[in-house]
């Protein structure tokens, strides 16, 4: 029987049923591969789409005076922000489209050109911003936050504020203002809206004062908002803790006052002054001016203004010129190499093997036999005796003599900074120059070709004060979390004998002499006995001399020392011996500070020598 043709409709429709079969069959298969061998791949891709991880800044601990005033503390400030982050189906023309608009809407809510919006939105990053956070604006008043969350909840700027928001930042402020500025040093804004220390103690206590920042994740929609209903992972943040100064604001504060009166009546390049508890070591005040920044208002943010201005005087090395005459002679008198009652000859000029040494105290005339004991060496402050003591000395003796007193290393002071001395009487240095060393040597006697810092200088003049023993400066006192009790204490370091009680007794009053009778008379406060060292050293430049640099360094009171008062000027004019520039800044520091302290005068005006008696309105002599 013949075969009937097949029906072409029919087999059309089983070829298309079959067609049909196999697509369903991809299809399911193609489901089944996304939903089990793919499946991580978008899990991870939709976490990396609707998840966030959000930082938590933790606050900044505060700085606080010996007394718990506040001299550093951080305040929260709000910031208009910008997130680039934006979907993978975005468009970029789209972004830049809408950037465009959200720059025109908040240039009127903001006060802020719209060129600068967009500048900050897709321009280079700036200070504190990073990839995920542009700061717009920083500064928010309440009313210009407000403005940006309102407009974000309308349904009309809803798209195109998307990725703006009003964050909490941190902001350092200073009560005292600029007093502190050069042992602060400053902060910078740091990613994840926290603060970075640069300089002085913000830096060097960075880790203590700025904690550990927090974070949180969870799921966003996709404008970047946190949805509530899913759950999040939360790490608190942990807070930055306090940190305790050895400085009083007080003192600090008076310190600040004369040196910026001493800016104005000398001009001079820069100056600092520092106040040190000789028994503790503690340094209660450390301030430094530049003659190129103006004091700063109170509140005024620290570290603005040129380089000069950051500098801290304090730890810069100077050749410290005749304030280096007490060391020697001390020295001397330990050694016994002079005796107290022994008189030095001064001829004015003097040659120790080929270099001349003029004396600014017997210039015009030269001592009378028998007088110029070491007591009047120091008041009269004569290069030519105090160079004969150096070289009895030798140059082994005096040089471990000024690494006892702690001039040759480092004063061990937590701030960024501090370094070491530097003299020519190093023996390792002397054994090559042969005979010329003496030339060295007497210099050195008297502050030439040694470099030290006027905190280490301080530091030194406290042994007199302290019956002969070194207790090495500090500045901080403890750190700890607030409303708790210290995490460490910072212990007051061991003293060194460097002197005998004699000798340290005597070198008291050969201080005082120098302003009864010598060249510091302008540090003479009424009522109270001083005692000091003026110095008027030539300042090296580019390996030349070339300007002056004036200092005054002494106790107050000199019978029983509560403090040792150091006051360098840097290129004074009007006058620029220690005598004219420094010595009554020195004197005016040191009234204060005992009316600060509440401590009774010790002499009437008719027990007082002639020099204590007239205090300030007496003239100097012009000198050293």
């Amino acid at each position: 029987m013949p075969r009937t043709p097949a029906d072409p409709v029919a087999r059309r429709q089983r070829q298309l049923a079959v067609a049909g079969l196999l697509m369903g069959l991809a299809l399911v298969a193609r489901v089944v591969y996304f939903k089990t061998v793919l499946a991580p791949h978008f899990r991870e891709l939709s976490d990396k789409m609707r998840k966030q991880a959000y930082i938590k800044p933790t606050g900044r601990g505060d700085v606080l005076d010996r007394n718990g005033r506040t001299v550093a503390r951080t305040k929260v400030i709000r910031v208009c922000v910008f997130n680039p982050t934006i979907p993978r189906s975005a468009h970029s023309d789209r972004m830049h489209e809408n950037g465009a608009a959200a720059a025109e809407l908040l240039e009127a809510v903001l006060a802020v050109p719209r060129e600068t919006i967009l500048r900050r939105m897709y321009g280079e990053l700036g200070e504190g911003d990073y990839a995920a956070r542009r700061r717009i604006k920083i500064g928010l008043t309440t009313e210009e936050a407000d403005a940006v969350q309102y407009l974000k909840r309308q349904r009309a700027f809803r798209n195109i504020l998307a990725r703006f928001d009003v964050a909490e930042d941190e902001e350092r402020e200073y009560p005292g203002g600029d007093a502190c500025a050069t042992i602060l040093g400053k902060v910078i804004p740091a990613p994840f809206g926290m603060l970075r220390g640069i300089g002085g103690l913000e830096d060097w206590a960075d880790p203590i004062l700025s904690g550990s920042p927090g974070w949180y994740t969870g799921r966003v929609d996709a404008a970047q908002r946190v949805n509530p209903l899913m759950p999040l992972r939360d790490a608190a943040p942990v807070q930055g803790m306090n940190l305790q100064l050895t400085i009083d604001t007080i003192i600090q504060q008076i310190c600040a006052e004369e040196l910026d009166r001493c800016m104005q009546e000398k001009t001079p390049v820069g100056a600092t002054a520092i106040v040190l508890d000789p028994y503790t070591g503690e340094v209660l005040a450390m301030v430094s001016r530049s003659g190129k920044q103006p004091a700063a208002p109170k509140g005024a943010a620290q570290g603005d203004g040129p380089p000069e201005a950051s500098y801290n005087r304090a730890l810069m090395p100077y050749e410290p010129g005749s304030v280096m005459k007490p060391i020697t002679v001390a020295l001397g008198l330990e050694w016994r190499v002079v005796r107290p009652v022994e008189s030095i000859p001064c001829e004015s000029n003097w040659i120790p093997h080929k270099r001349r040494v003029r004396c600014e105290a017997h210039r015009s005339s030269l001592p009378a036999p028998g007088t110029n004991t070491p007591r009047m060496i120091v008041a009269k402050s004569c290069n030519v005796a105090t160079g004969k003591i150096a070289i009895r000395l030798g140059p082994r003796r005096l040089h471990e003599g000024l690494g006892r007193f702690g001039l040759l290393s480092r004063t061990g002071i937590e701030l960024p900074g501090d370094v070491g001395g530097y003299s020519l009487s190093d023996p390792a240095q002397i054994a090559s120059r042969g005979a010329g060393w003496k030339d060295d040597i007497a210099r050195v006697g008297f502050g030439q070709g040694v470099a030290v810092t006027p905190l280490a200088m301080a530091a030194a003049f406290g042994v007199f004060a302290n019956q002969g023993l070194l207790v090495r400066p500090r500045i901080l006192r403890s750190y700890g979390y607030p409303g708790s009790r210290p995490v460490h204490v910072y212990e007051r370091p061991e003293p060194e004998r460097v002197i005998s009680p004699a000798t340290a007794s005597a070198m008291r009053e050969y201080l005082r002499a120098v302003v009864q009778i010598g060249t510091g008379k302008n540090a003479a406060i009424p009522g109270y006995t001083t005692g000091g060292k003026t110095g008027t050293a030539m300042k090296v430049k580019h390996g030349r001399y070339d300007g002056y640099i004036a200092s005054f360094i002494g106790l107050v009171p000199v019978t029983k020392p509560r403090a040792v008062i150091a006051v360098v000027v840097d290129e004074p004019h009007g006058g620029y011996h220690g005598s004219q520039a420094a010595a009554p800044t020195w004197g005016r520091i040191a009234a204060r500070l005992m009316a600060y302290w509440h401590v009774p005068p010790e002499l009437s005006a008719k027990d007082a020598p002639q020099g204590e008696r007239r205090g300030q309105s007496g003239q100097a002599p012009i000198g050293d």
